[in-house]
């Protein structure tokens, strides 16, 4: 018994497998399955000094944000143009996807603004238009 606990307390995913199972179900395993068990559900931990991972739902389907950040490992790369060719592929689906993307983020703060001109020009009265000079001079 003192092999399977340790084999649970070490591995967290299942520990919250056997904290789930009813005690006559966890004590029905044998060393060899307990040990089995515990390879499948190995999770080696992450060499980055921060590792962020969140999953969620959205429109009926999960979806994950992972955030890494730690020392490059990769060691140097092979000359100068492999470098940048690695660090940033200038491809036309790229460059297309770029232009697509900031042409929608242009014309919604198009839109916006527009909107918001409306709405400032009916509060003070009105569609705005031109005013001529005559009619900033005092009346005497």
């Amino acid at each position: 018994m003192s092999d399977m606990s340790v084999i649970v307390e070490e591995n967290a995913l299942l520990a919250r497998i056997y904290a789930r199972l009813p005690l006559d179900v966890q004590m029905s395993f044998t060393p060899e399955q307990t040990a089995a068990l515990g390879l499948a559900t190995y999770d080696p931990p992450t060499p980055h000094k921060v590792a962020i991972r969140k999953s969620f739902g959205i429109f009926g389907k999960r979806t994950y944000v992972a955030f890494f950040m730690g020392f490059d490992r990769r060691g140097a790369r092979q000359g100068v143009l492999n470098a940048c060719a690695d660090e940033f592929r200038a491809d036309w689906r790229y460059l297309l996807g770029m232009l697509v993307t900031l042409i929608v983020i242009f014309s919604t703060l198009a839109a916006a603004a527009t909107t918001a001109w409306y709405y400032a020009a009916d509060a003070v009265g009105g569609a705005y238009r031109p005013v001529a000079v005559e009619e900033l001079k005092p009346v005497r």
